[in-house]
């Protein structure tokens, strides 16, 4: 493996004035609070995954509903480095259910939600992209909160 030594250099330049890891942090601890929070309001959810800190290309976590579980499906809580804002994805247990719904989801026609158009090399079967530029963490919460809702009653609906 070789290393990119201009991203390598840019990288370290970036990291000593010391933004980067405070707002990396700042992020991190708004997801991990952001989960503590929708696992305590919504108690029937299954929050037993594991919190993906990433690359600095998403940092994400998911849940279950009890009508998803049936389905084997999952949605996922995602910031997206890229874009930089969160979105929902829902994903399923394994590629192969991943590819079922994908195909059945291409045929709905959902309107106001995303999907890919492929599935290789794309963890997500359905999305919905939440550009927000408030920081104010009650608001983001809020906002975050009403788009998880609509997302699923679309999603369990549309079963």
């Amino acid at each position: 493996m070789d290393l990119d030594h201009e991203c390598i250099e840019e990288f370290q330049t970036q990291l000593k004035k010391g933004k980067i890891q405070k707002g990396y942090k700042s992020l991190l601890e708004y997801l991990l609070y952001l989960q503590s929070y929708l696992r305590k309001r919504y108690e029937d959810y299954d929050f037993t995954g594991t919190f993906y800190h990433g690359y600095l290309d998403m940092s994400y976590f998911a849940f279950i509903t009890p009508a998803l579980k049936e389905h084997r499906l999952k949605v996922a809580i995602v910031f997206n480095y890229k874009t930089f804002q969160f979105e929902l994805w829902l994903s399923g247990y394994n590629k192969d259910i991943q590819k079922k719904y994908w195909e059945y989801f291409k045929k709905k026609n959902i309107k106001g939600y995303f999907l890919p158009e492929t599935i290789k090399g794309y963890d997500s079967i359905v999305e919905d992209h939440i550009e927000e530029d408030s920081l104010d963490v009650i608001a983001t919460t809020a906002l975050i909160e009403e788009r998880i809702k609509r997302f699923i009653k679309t999603i369990e609906e549309n079963l």
